[in-house]
């Protein structure tokens, strides 16, 4: 199923479908008024189905959860090819991950059916939906039959109709980070009866909580990576320093990437210091695009598109000196790791979505039409030439690596 395919079904199903669901629950309220009883939260699922890297902005969300509520356990729900970015939290048990395949139509409904039982018969007694307007993912939280079900509301703004299915909407701050606005997910099972909006938190006074943990790599794990690298290309054994570079040749959402030609002019330039390897890294690209891979080639370069894992990742990071990537996934992984971070961004803002740490560069263009890429949209832009990642020099960007590499 592509991601087209999914916004259309989200579209055209999921708005009658919110509508006569939310019939039905206003109904149900009003013939059957039982409040929810007053007993302790012990079970709660985290609902983000489709973002790696949202996945990983989540986790002081999910530190926060224990923290309120300790004897609780946590679940998670999200696509199958995105777990391992759970798994790398180890903050929930594998076994309480659960997942949804997306390689055809009946997969994916054969799983949903399975997970819904699951959640049923585990009793959950509370969904935190961290979708961005997605109706399907408040489908799914109503149909959990939680007794709570947290979810961001539309309140007075237009459009984005997911129906009012959910017992606590908390408004999107598309001004605050992204974790912060998960956090108030959180806090929202928290809130005063009949707040609204239901959460009126000051983060100025928790000024530790948007962190994330550190993972190191055993040393087996480094020593199996590094024996890819060494077959990859044998003069690694003579560089001190890697430089991961990812392109994004397939990244879900390309108008966030910065050229190829600029990576390529910026490995060119990087290619003229000593002692320097660079590490290509990603998922791999279609067969249209295989031709791709020849201009990637150097006589100090290492091609390990689509060859490495997420957890194969963190073990690349826990050995190099530097990340360069535009906005994605893989800035979110490696600041799980102390590797130097410089993230380009343009269709979206680091205001909400750059990486939680502090050895970073952003590069940000700001232009007038900057962030295009919003909650507002379902992250659908009408742009066609994304001038605001175009706009970030290669010079500027080699400037950074070279000081960063220098200290």
């Amino acid at each position: 199923m592509t991601v087209g395919l999914m916004r259309k079904l989200d579209f055209w199903v999921g708005i009658p479908s919110c509508f006569f669901l939310s019939l039905f629950y206003s109904a149900k309220k009003f013939f059957c008024p039982h409040p929810p009883l007053e007993k302790p939260i012990k079970k709660v699922l985290f609902l983000e189905l489709s973002e790696i890297g949202s996945t990983i902005l989540s986790y002081p969300a999910m530190r926060t959860l224990k923290e309120l509520y300790p004897d609780s356990e946590l679940f998670f729900w999200i696509f199958a090819d995105n777990q391992d970015a759970v798994h790398l939290l180890n903050i929930i048990d594998r076994d309480k991950v659960l997942t949804v395949r997306t390689n055809n139509l009946l997969c994916f409904c054969k799983d949903i059916i399975q997970n819904l039982q699951r959640i049923r018969e585990e009793r959950i007694d509370a969904v935190i939906d961290m979708e961005l307007f997605s109706r399907f993912s408040s489908i799914l939280s109503f149909l959990s039959r939680a007794r709570f079900r947290v979810g961001f509301g539309t309140f007075a703004q237009e459009g984005l109709y997911r129906g009012a299915l959910r017992t606590h909407d908390v408004p999107y701050n598309p001004y605050q980070h992204i974790s912060r606005n998960y956090l108030a997910l959180v806090y929202a099972l928290k809130s005063p009866p009949g707040q609204i909006p239901c959460v009126k938190e000051c983060w100025k006074n928790s000024p530790g909580l948007l962190t994330l943990p550190v993972i190191e790599s055993s040393q087996e794990r480094k020593t199996r990576l590094w024996d890819m690298l060494h077959r990859e290309n044998p003069e690694i054994e003579r560089c001190r320093k890697k430089v991961v570079i990812h392109p994004g040749i397939q990244d879900a959402l390309p108008l966030r990437r910065w050229p190829l030609d600029n990576y390529l002019q910026l490995v060119e330039k990087l290619s003229s210091l000593p002692d320097l390897m660079i590490i290509y890294s990603g998922v791999g690209g279609s067969p249209k695009e295989s031709g791709l891979y020849d201009r990637l080639k150097g006589p100090r370069t290492i091609n390990l598109i689509g060859k490495t894992h997420i957890p194969d990742l963190i073990d690349l990071f826990n050995l190099s000196n530097l990340l360069i990537s535009h906005d994605g996934g893989m800035i979110h992984i490696a600041s799980l790791t102390r590797i130097p971070i410089i993230g380009i961004f343009g269709p979206e803002t680091p205001d909400l979505y750059g990486p939680l740490k502090n050895n970073k560069t952003i590069f940000y263009a700001s232009l007038s039409c900057s962030p295009c890429l919003t909650a507002y949209n379902h992250r659908v832009s009408p742009c066609n030439e994304n001038r605001c990642v175009q706009a970030i020099p290669v010079d500027d960007v080699l400037q950074s690596a070279i000081r960063v590499l220098n200290q």
